[in-house]
Parts: structure tokens; sequence; C-alpha cells
């Protein structure tokens, strides 16, 4: 799923029997993230218990985009079994259990926060179809990630995301002008994380350009 209609967070209750997640979720999510039942699909899955809480990660997406993408591959003869959000897909392509994740296009970016191997936050940005100069970029990425990580940070006062947690930059732009993964770093003063691929593949793969479908061919491993 595109992540630019789509949301993604954490949900933490008391540990009390007569909160129904199937209640309390979809009401949440109406409350904090003014997600309409009738325009979005919710789906939610449990974390194991921190402390004194119960915990849910929490997705959404429009029901128009979930209804495109399967209207499209019903089109194109072949089989549906099941979808996901980008940013499952990403956090399996880096393969770390601690992350942050920025995936550029050039329409615009996915800020993924990763902690044990889940993702815990996200944020889906779009800017246009005109690709952005290096500086620009470089700004509009670190904005974003500085902004996905206060919101994290906010949500996890019990375990705020370390200092030393890398990050992953990566996406065609990036490929081409490396030292733009390197500024996004220096910026948001966290070390910059190696991106490859966890398959085996020729010299000349685009990595770079691939690793949502990278991520999506892990889920079929």
């Amino acid at each position: 799923m595109p992540g630019f209609q789509t949301l993604l967070w954490v949900l933490g209750l008391p540990p009390a029997d007569d909160l129904d997640p199937k209640i309390v979720i979809p009401q949440d999510a109406n409350r904090r993230m003014g997600i309409s039942m009738e325009t979005s699909q919710l789906a939610w899955h449990r974390l194991p218990d921190r402390l004194d809480r119960r915990r849910w990660v929490v997705v959404s997406a429009t029901r128009r985009s979930l209804a495109t993408l399967p209207e499209m591959v019903d089109r194109a003869g072949s089989r549906l079994r099941y979808m996901e959000l980008r940013p499952f897909a990403l956090a399996r392509a880096v393969n770390q259990p601690d992350a942050m994740i920025v995936g550029t296009y050039i329409e615009g970016c996915d800020i993924v926060i990763v902690r044990d191997g889940t993702p815990m936050a996200y944020t889906g940005l779009y800017w246009g179809v005109d690709p952005l100069d290096g500086p620009t970029l470089v700004n509009r990425l670190a904005e974003a990630a500085s902004r996905t990580a206060a919101v994290y940070n906010q949500n996890a006062l019990e375990d705020p995301l370390p200092d030393d947690v890398p990050i992953y930059v990566f996406g065609t732009q990036i490929g081409r002008e490396a030292g733009i993964a390197a500024q996004v770093a220096s910026v948001l003063q966290r070390p910059l994380g190696d991106v490859s691929s966890p398959i085996s593949h020729p010299p000349d793969f685009p990595v770079q350009d691939l690793m949502v479908n990278i991520g999506l061919l892990l889920a079929l491993a």
C-alpha cells in the first residue's frame, strides 16, 4: 500500500478486562487521528505488554486506496494474496531490530521507526511529481524524520528512540547523490546505516530503487 494514504501508530491501554480493542481502537483512531470508519479501514496486532500497558500496533488505509490495488491486480491477470503497508516491507528489507528508515521517491518519502523488528511510528510525505534539488531534499527528509521521532518519543516515554540507533536513507536520488544520506544523518546527529540487501543479487542490482520490492519478496520467502 502506498504510504501517503495510510497511517500507523501504537496504542497503549491499561490492562483492564473490560476494554475491548474492537471498540476502543476505532474510537481512538477517530479521536486522535481523525479516521472515519466510513472512509477508512483499520487493522491491528497485539504487541508484547510493557510495564502496565497492553499495546497494539494499529494501521489504517483509505477504502479508496484499498479498492484500487485489487482492481489493478485483477486487470493484470494476477491473484492478490494479501496487502500490507509499505513500512512493513521497508522494515523487512532493512533487516535491523532498531532503525530509523528514510525511503525517498520522486514524489515524496516514507519515514519509519523500527523497534524490536516492528514498525512503531510512520510518516508518509507527498510533495509532488517534480524532483527536489539536493539541499531542499535534505531539509525535507531531516524535518520529516525529526518530527516522526518526536511523535514516537512522545508516545513511548518509557522507551524513547536511543540516539545511537542508525538512520538508513535510500532511493533513486540517494543512489545518484550519496552525500545526501550523510547530510541527513549529520543534521539528525545519528550514525548512518549501510543500506544493503538481505537477499543475493547481481552486482548491478539497483538496491536503492527496489527496497520496497525486496521487502515484499522477503514476505513470500
